[in-house]
């Protein structure tokens, strides 16, 4: 397929090259390349050119032979004398794709494009319902007719080709051995609907015909991309059927080691696709065989029934296979072996291709590789582990140091009983001891956030059933240095109490308690324990013993700026700044009031609101001149820019609520 983009990529140009030749007379050149046991190639219309075949390796063990011209309902013009190149080693595939009905609409009436969908009521194998005009309807019933139909139709142009080929060919040994092995090419290169059930009815309806037809086997060949977009790994597909998987390796053991992978359809891969630099094809190879059974255990539990299938009968003398896991924790039990172990003999007897079977237990969650090595090579699978039941639960972080004030995320996971992590997250119930350090809500939920109060060692404790886990943190000091600071509100009015503040200590009070004493810094402020007084220059505020907060104190300040609130301590201090903001404005003026203005001249008015204590401050103000004419102005918010035009007097007018201020202006 890398050599033409896809299968699908080059139909559209070399078709029309090759429509003319005829197919029984197209000679097949061959290379002089002797064929490595159990590997061949996929060939199909990408190998014709102007003048025939290219030249293909000799004896191939596999050789798969494209039944279309890249795409359903058509002919590959080189599928005789591919199948006579093939001989005993040939295998098809055909072309697989699900376009739908495509009706579209043609001068106000829908018009069903010819895409081979069912046209008219179809009966067989499915009824498949008509719409009007000459559609049907979007159903896995239609869509499994559309696969079977073109199956039945690659089916008979194989059927046409090897008639042709054992007409020219009488007795010869040579031919293909009928019947064949079918697959069907699943590429987003073809049509395909946005609807993965319908695209699986359309498989379907293929795999249904050509295993009616008595094929040898059935299967789909597709790339893990495509496996997850044209169908999903939740499809179903016939019983039986194969997979053979697109890899991108660039050799032969790179392909192999595919073998292992989860087949997109079933357990495992039945052959892999590999690129080698040389011959310019697309190469395959059969796995050697498969692990069976089903590999998804929890931790410790035992998976039974597990088993060795060969690809093809074991040789004379039978083979002789060891059993291991790529997982540390893996243990296996089977014939001759009652105590788990780290490897396990198995054997096939000669004509046999299953083994007996066999357990496999783990310990350790993951996707470890089951490997079975022997004389024919190594063949492996993918086990998938999974946790056990919750054994455990833990909080994580493991340490933690946290400042006052600071908050941090808590979450706890559960774990089985060899430590594996739970598949999904874990709710308990949590607490912190003492309560006074630090605060988290209780759940249950999987996570919290605990924020520190104060300075002391504390225990968060997580809950859930009858699991208990515990963390021992720290709560420290936050970045600063000072022993604590001021809570509440830092801006309040001039001459209006603040809002309620307390001194906030990060270490708790003593078992005699902390008083600190508060004091304004500005002269003009004063501190009372009611917002209603007595007002003080200081105040004196105990802690309770073990407490973290003072009882609640009020601040007033008449001078509008920045001040400070100190509390005080012995040798302890602690400032926290204090915003005033001027109070309800009682006095407007304009600066300057009056002035001489020259013709063409400017000046700046600045209107000055102030409150009952004389805090100045610029107020938005609204601004109007009489008469006009003499002056040019342009406000914003608190001032106006004045230019003189000519000679008069002027007054000029700010109002703020209530307030008004009014300056003259006289242009000479």
């Amino acid at each position: 397929m890398r050599r033409v983009v896809s299968r699908l990529g080059h139909a559209g140009r070399v078709a029309p090259i090759v429509a003319s030749l005829a197919v029984v007379a197209i000679a097949l050149p061959v290379l002089a390349l002797a064929g490595t046991p159990g590997v061949g190639y996929d060939v199909s219309f990408p190998q014709c050119n102007g003048t025939g075949a290219q030249a293909l390796p000799a004896g191939p063990s596999v050789a798969v032979v494209g039944v279309n011209d890249g795409h359903p309902f058509s002919s590959n013009p080189c599928l005789t004398a591919e199948l006579k190149w093939a001989g005993p080693a040939a295998q098809v595939y055909v072309n697989a794709d699900d376009p739908g009905p495509h009706v579209r609409v043609v001068r106000g009436r829908p018009v069903q494009l010819p895409t081979r969908w069912p046209t008219t009521a179809q009966r067989s194998p499915k009824r498949c319902v008509l719409t009007r005009p000459r559609g049907t309807t979007l159903t896995t019933a239609c869509a499994f007719d559309y696969g079977w139909n073109a199956a039945r139709d690659a089916y008979a142009r194989v059927g046409a080709s090897l008639r042709a080929l054992a007409t020219a060919n009488p007795g010869s040994p040579s031919l293909p051995v009928t019947p064949l092995r079918w697959w069907l090419d699943v590429e987003s290169a073809n049509a395909w609907l946005r609807s993965t059930a319908l695209n699986t009815a359309s498989i379907n309806g293929s795999l249904g015909y050509l295993k009616a037809v008595h094929a040898a086997s059935v299967g789909i060949y597709s790339n893990r991309y495509d496996a997850h977009t044209i169908f999903t790994s939740g499809s179903r597909f016939l019983p039986g059927t194969e997979r053979w998987l697109a890899t991108g390796a660039g050799t032969l053991t790179g392909g192999l080691s595919y073998c292992a992978y989860p087949g997109f359809v079933g357990d495992t891969v039945s052959m892999v696709q590999y690129w080698p630099s040389s011959p310019q094809l697309d190469a395959d190879a059969p796995c050697v065989g498969y692990i069976t059974g089903r590999l998804d255990p929890a931790a410790g539990v035992t998976a039974t029934g597990l088993g060795v299938t060969l690809s093809h009968p074991a040789p004379t003398g039978g083979v002789a296979l060891t059993v291991s896991s790529s997982s540390s924790g893996g243990r296996f039990t089977g014939p001759g072996q009652a105590v788990p172990a780290a490897t396990l003999a198995l054997s096939i007897p000669a004509g046999a291709t299953k083994s007996a079977g066999f357990a496999y237990s783990d310990t350790r969650v993951g996707t470890p590789t089951i490997t079975a090595m022997g004389a024919l090579g190594r063949i492996a699978n993918f086990a998938t582990v999974t946790p056990g039941p919750v054994a455990g639960i833990a909080i994580a972080p493991s340490q933690l140091t946290l400042p006052v004030g600071a908050a941090r995320t808590l979450t706890a996971t559960g774990y089985d009983r060899f430590g594996n992590r739970a598949r999904h997250a874990v709710a308990p119930t949590w607490s912190v001891s003492p309560g006074i350090a630090a605060t988290l809500a209780s759940g249950p939920t999987p996570s919290v956030t605990l924020r520190g109060m104060a300075v002391e060692p504390i225990t968060v404790t997580a809950t859930l059933g009858s699991l208990i886990a515990h963390r021992n943190y720290a709560v420290v000091v936050p970045a600063g240095g000072t022993p604590g600071t001021v809570t509440g509100s830092a801006r309040l009015t001039a001459g209006v109490a603040s809002g309620p503040q307390r001194v906030r200590i990060w270490t708790p009070a003593g078992p005699a308690g902390s008083v600190w004493t508060l004091q304004p810094a500005s002269a003009n402020g004063l501190v009372s324990a009611s917002a209603n007084g007595p007002w003080v220059r200081s105040l004196a505020e105990t802690i309770a013993p073990g407490g973290i907060f003072s009882p609640v104190f009020y601040l007033r300040e008449t001078v509008a700026g920045t001040t400070r609130i100190v509390a005080t301590q012995g040798g302890l201090t602690i400032v926290r700044l204090e915003t005033v903001m001027a109070a309800a404005p009682v006095h407007l003026s304009i600066a300057p009031s009056s002035l001489t203005l020259p013709i063409h001249g400017t000046v700046v008015l600045q209107a000055r609101a102030t409150d009952r204590f004389g805090n100045v401050f610029a107020a938005a103000v609204g601004w109007s001149v009489a008469p006009r004419g003499a002056i040019g102005v342009a406000a914003h918010h608190s001032t106006l820019r004045v230019r003189g035009l000519r000679a008069g007097t002027v007054r000029v007018t700010a109002r703020l609520g209530r307030l008004t201020a009014r300056a003259r202006i006289a242009v000479p």
